[in-house]
């Protein structure tokens, strides 16, 4: 259900004009086929679609796979990073270069999104 085309369909509906959507999409390691069917499925319904990679120790592999989509903005441009978060956010891991490194793929991580 997660990955279905219906599923994501009724998400689009429920965005705002300029509401992203973000899932979990599985680990590029073992499920590089769940990954490409997911984005061959969903591309048509969202504006821009990326794949993004952050460490989830406790996932198998340790590398895991969240999908992006948009509805509004320019086609093919992934959401801007938080440059300059709110102090009172206190945040200890997320930064402007973590959020850009977060969709830098590896070659065969990219693969999978064409």
């Amino acid at each position: 259900m997660l990955f279905s085309a219906d599923f994501h369909r009724d998400i689009h509906r429920a965005l705002t004009p300029d509401g992203i959507m973000a899932c979990q999409s599985d680990t590029p390691f073992f499920d590089g086929d769940t990954i490409r069917a997911l984005h061959a499925a969903v591309r048509p319904i969202y504006r821009s679609l990326h794949l993004y990679l952050a460490a989830v120790p406790v996932y198998p592999s340790g590398l895991w796979s969240f999908t992006l989509g948009t509805k509004g903005g320019a086609a093919g441009v992934r959401p801007k990073a938080l440059r300059t978060p709110p102090a009172d956010w206190r945040l200890r891991y997320y930064s402007a270069e973590i959020h850009d490194a977060c969709f830098a793929l590896p070659p065969f991580a990219a693969e999978l999104t064409r």
